[in-house]
C-alpha cells in the first residue's frame, strides 16, 4: 500500500507542479506601469503598425513583464475573426533585450527579460509589431476597433494615451472608450491638424482597467486583409486517453492485489479433517480451502450477538446494536414494553427500562450502551433518543471493536483499516480530480500541449480518479481474521445453519424451550427472525418472555423482531444541520481587436 500511494503522490506533485505553473499564480504584484503610449499606423497594404512604450517601475527584482494579444475574437454574430501578430522586436530604453514568443491557437504572448537575470526600478519597454486582419468594413467607412492596453493587467497604468495615423489619408472620426470590459465611459478623442487620431491624453487606468479606441477612415483607403482560422489541432485521440487510463488501473489494481494478498487474506487452519489434530496455521487460499461446515448448539466461544455481527460482515452496525438490547434484556438487565399510539393506525414505540442487575459480567460495550441508553434515568422511549444517540453508537461501536480485536479475532481493528484505505482512495480521487479539471482548463497554455500528450494527461488523470475509487471500494476488503476468527467464524456459520434451521434440529429446543429467546439476539443478527418464528409456530411453542417483555398483547415473534428493529434503526440518525460591432454603435472598453494584458514575472 505504501507503493501505491507513493507513485501515487509522484502523479500528483509532478501535475501540480506542472498545471500550477501554468495556471497563473503568482505572489502579490509588486511593480506600476508609469505609462502605455501607443503609436499605431495603418499602413498602404492594410496591416497595422504598432508601437508600444511600457514605461514599468519595479520596486522589487523581477526578470521583466509580459503582454498577451488575442489572436481570436468573437463577433456580435456568434462568428469567429482571426488575426496575425508578426515581426515583433523589444527594446529597452533604446537597448535590444531578450524575449520570447509563446503562442497558442488562441493568444499571443511575449515574454520580455532574462529568466536568469533580475531587474529593478524604471525600464522603459519598446513593443513594436504588426497586426494582420484588425480593419473592419461597413457601409459607410471603414475602421480600425483596437483594445490599446488589454483589460488583463493586474497594477495601475498611471497614465495611458494612444495615437493612431493613415498612411495617405485623414482619420475621419473618432471615439475613445475606458473602464472595466463593456464599460462605455469616455476618455477623449480628437483629431489633430494633421489628420491623426489622439485618445486619452494621459488617462489613468485601475487594474482591470483599459483603453480601447476607434479611428474611422475613408471606405476603400486601404485593403482590409482577412485572416484565415490556423488550422485546427488535431482532435485528442481517445486511444492515447484509454491506453493511459488503463494503465494507471492497472498498477493501481495489481499494487491493491497485492497488498490484500499479503496483509487483507483470512488466516485459517489448514487440515485433513474437522479434528485433525496436526492442524497448522496457514493464509487463506483463493481456492480449495477445505472449511467444513456443520450444525452448531451453541454460539462460537461464548461470543455475543454484536461480536458476532462483527465476525460476520467485519463491520459494527445498527443492527448489532439492536440485538445487543434485545439480548440484554433477554439476560434480565432491562425490560422492552411495548406502547402504541392511541389513534387507530398508531406507530410503535418501545419503552426500555433499566433493572437492578449486577453488571460485573457485562463487556465494555455492553456497559457502555446501557450507560448511554439510561444516564442516571430508570427508563426511555426508544423514539426519544432519535436525533441524539448517534454519537453514543459511535461509542459503543469503538469498543464492540475493540472487544473483537481483544479477543484475537482480527488481526487490526476492521474499521481503522477500512478508514486508512478509504482515506487513500478519496484523497486519490479527489486530488486526481482536481487537477483534472485544472489542466483541462490550462493545457491550451502548454508550450508543448500537443493532442497526443493531453491525451496521455487526461488518461493518467482520469485512470487516478478510477484508481482512487478502487481503493475507496477495496477498503472493504482488506480488514484480516486472524486464524482463530477465520475458525470462530467457520462455527458462526454452523451456528447460522442451526437457528435458521430450527425446525431439522428440534430436539435442543424441545428440551430448553427458552432456548428460543437465547437465540433470538443472534437470529436478528443473522437475518433469520422468520425462520425462526416459523419454526416456533410449527413446533407450538410459547416461550415465557414475561421477564423481559411487556406488550400490548400475544406476543409475535415476527413482529417484535421486524418492530423493534426498525424503530432502534432511528437510533442512529442524526440531527440536520443548517448551515465585434462597430465601436461606434455599442461600443465599449475591452471591444474590438487587440486588448489581452500582461503582468510582470
Amino acid at each position: 500500500m505504501k507503493k501505491l500511494f507513493f507513485i501515487l503522490s509522484v502523479v500528483f506533485i509532478t501535475a501540480s507542479a506542472l498545471l500550477f505553473s501554468v495556471s497563473g499564480v503568482w505572489a502579490e504584484e509588486d511593480y506600476t506601469i508609469n505609462s502605455f503610449k501607443s503609436g499605431i499606423v495603418i499602413q498602404d497594404d492594410g496591416k497595422v503598425a504598432v508601437l508600444e512604450t511600457i514605461v514599468v517601475d519595479f520596486s522589487t527584482p523581477h526578470h521583466g513583464i509580459y503582454r498577451d494579444i488575442p489572436l481570436v475574437y468573437q463577433n456580435l454574430d456568434g462568428t469567429k475573426q482571426y488575426t496575425r501578430i508578426e515581426d515583433i522586436s523589444i527594446s529597452d530604453s533604446g537597448r535590444s533585450v531578450t524575449f520570447q514568443r509563446e503562442s497558442n491557437q488562441n493568444n499571443v504572448r511575449i515574454k520580455i527579460g532574462d529568466a536568469n537575470k533580475l531587474i529593478s526600478g524604471i525600464h522603459s519597454y519598446q513593443l513594436s509589431y504588426r497586426a494582420v486582419g484588425v480593419l473592419a468594413s461597413f457601409t459607410d467607412h471603414d475602421e480600425l476597433y483596437w483594445n490599446i492596453t488589454g483589460n488583463d493587467w493586474p497594477v495601475w497604468i498611471q497614465s495611458a494615451d494612444a495615437s493612431v495615423q493613415l498612411e495617405g489619408s485623414p482619420i475621419t472620426r473618432v471615439q475613445c472608450y475606458v473602464g472595466l470590459r463593456g464599460s462605455n465611459q469616455s476618455c477623449g478623442a480628437s483629431i489633430n491638424a494633421s489628420g491623426q487620431g489622439i485618445f486619452g491624453s494621459g488617462h489613468a487606468l485601475a487594474p482591470g482597467n483599459g483603453m480601447t479606441i476607434v479611428a474611422a477612415f475613408a471606405k476603400g483607403a486601404v485593403p482590409i486583409i482577412t485572416v484565415s482560422a490556423p488550422e485546427e489541432a488535431k482532435p485528442i485521440s481517445l486511444l492515447y486517453i484509454i491506453i493511459s487510463a488503463l494503465i494507471i488501473v492497472i498498477v493501481t489494481a495489481f499494487i491493491l492485489g497485492r497488498s490484500w494478498w499479503r496483509y487483507g487474506r483470512d488466516a485459517f487452519y489448514l487440515r485433513k479433517s474437522l479434528h485433525d489434530p496436526k492442524q497448522i496455521e496457514s493464509v487463506l487460499p483463493l481456492v480449495g480451502a477445505h472449511e467444513p461446515i456443520v450444525p452448531e448448539y451453541d454460539a462460537p466461544g461464548t461470543l455475543r450477538p454484536a461480536e458476532i455481527g462483527v465476525l460476520l460482515d467485519e463491520k459494527a452496525d445498527q443492527l448489532d446494536i439492536s440485538a445487543t438490547i434485545v439480548d440484554l434484556a433477554v439476560r434480565g438487565y432491562l425490560t422492552i414494553a411495548e406502547k402504541k399510539d392511541s389513534t387507530l393506525f398508531g406507530s410503535i414505540d418501545y419503552i426500555l427500562t433499566k433493572k437492578d442487575a449486577e453488571l460485573a459480567a457485562l463487556l465494555p460495550y455492553e456497559k457502555e450502551l446501557l450507560d448511554r441508553l439510561f444516564k442516571g434515568r430508570d427508563s426511555i422511549a426508544i423514539s426519544k433518543l432519535k436525533n441524539t444517540f448517534s454519537s453514543s453508537i459511535k461509542a459503543v461501536t469503538k469498543l464492540l471493536y475493540a472487544s473483537v480485536v481483544e479477543k484475537k479475532m482480527f488481526v487490526e481493528n476492521p474499521e481503522t483499516v477500512r478508514s486508512r484505505y478509504r482515506k487513500i482512495g478519496g484523497t486519490i480521487a479527489v486530488a486526481a480530480g482536481v487537477l483534472l479539471v485544472i489542466y483541462a482548463n490550462n493545457s491550451a497554455a502548454l508550450p508543448f500541449a500537443q493532442s497526443n500528450f493531453i491525451g496521455v494527461c487526461i488518461g493518467f488523470l482520469i485512470g487516478t480518479v478510477i484508481s482512487g475509487c478502487v481503493v475507496f471500494l477495496a477498503a472493504y476488503a482488506m480488514p484480516k481474521r486472524t486464524a482463530y476468527g477465520r475458525e470462530l467464524y467457520r462455527q458462526t456459520l454452523g451456528y447460522k445453519l442451526f437457528v435458521s434451521g430450527t425446525e431439522k434440529y428440534r430436539q435442543p429446543f424441545f428440551e430448553k424451550q427458552n432456548i428460543f429467546m437465547e437465540v433470538l439476539p443472534y437470529a436478528m443478527v443473522f437475518g433469520v427472525t422468520k425462520q425462526l418464528a416459523k419454526a416456533m409456530e410449527e413446533m407450538g411453542i410459547n416461550p415465557d418472555v414475561s421477564s423481559w417483555y411487556i406488550g400490548t398483547g400475544y406476543f409475535n415473534l415476527r413482529t417484535f423482531s421486524n418492530n423493534f428493529s426498525g424503530v432502534a434503526q432511528s437510533l442512529s440518525t442524526a440531527p440536520a444541520t443548517h448551515s465585434g460591432g462597430s465601436g461606434f454603435s455599442g461600443g465599449s472598453s475591452g471591444g474590438g481587436f487587440g486588448g489581452g494584458g500582461g503582468g510582470g514575472w
